[in-house]
C-alpha cells in the first residue's frame, strides 16, 4: 500500500493547485510518504517541495482508499490518501516545478477544472463543511471512477455508522 499526503491551501475563497501535464488534471500538492515519515510530516514536507510554501496549522480532512483495478493484467494498487486543508502559508510560491504547473483558482470555479472524478466529488465535500471525511474511491486502469463512498463525520468526529459490522 501506498500512502500519499497532500494540502488544499485555500485563501481569500481561492485554492491553490497544481496541474499535473500527462492528464491535464488539477490536483491538490502533495506526493508519497517515505520511510518512518508520518503522514503530516509527508504533506507539509512534499507541499513544501512541489510549491516552497510552507504551510500553517494544517488539519486533516480526509483519508480516502483509491483502489486502481487493472483488468488487463490482472493487478489492484492501493493507495491511502490523506487530506489536509490550511488557510495560511508562508514564503514566495513557485509557478511551476517538475510536477506541473501552480496556480490559484477561484474557489467556485476550481470545481469545474479537469481533475480525477473521485477528487471532484471528495473536494465538492471539503469545501462544503468541516467534518472528516472517509472516502473509497474505485478507478479502472485509466483511471475512469469506477464507484466512491465517502462517509461524513459527525459534529463531534465520530461515525453514525461505526466501524464493526455483525457477522
Amino acid at each position: 500500500m501506498i500512502r500519499v499526503g497532500h494540502i488544499f491551501l485555500i485563501q481569500d475563497e481561492k485554492v491553490f493547485l497544481l496541474q499535473k501535464p500527462r492528464r491535464g488534471w488539477f490536483v491538490a500538492p502533495g506526493g508519497k510518504s517515505e520511510f518512518g515519515e508520518s503522514v503530516l510530516e509527508t504533506a507539509v514536507r512534499e507541499f513544501y517541495e512541489e510549491t516552497h510554501l510552507c504551510v500553517e496549522n494544517p488539519k486533516l480532512r480526509a483519508i480516502s482508499t483509491m483502489r486502481v483495478h487493472n483488468e488487463l493484467l490482472d493487478t489492484h494498487v492501493e493507495w491511502m490518501l490523506y487530506t489536509f486543508m490550511a488557510t495560511k502559508a508562508t514564503g514566495e510560491s513557485l509557478s511551476e516545478n517538475h510536477e506541473g504547473q501552480l496556480s490559484w483558482h477561484d474557489l467556485q470555479d476550481a470545481i469545474e477544472l479537469p481533475m480525477a472524478e473521485g477528487d471532484r466529488l471528495l473536494f465538492k465535500q471539503l469545501v462544503s463543511h468541516d467534518q472528516l471525511i472517509m472516502a473509497t474511491f474505485d478507478y479502472d486502469q485509466e483511471y475512469q471512477l469506477l464507484g466512491a463512498h465517502l462517509t461524513i463525520a459527525d459534529t463531534d468526529g465520530s461515525f453514525e455508522k461505526g466501524v464493526c459490522n455483525e457477522r
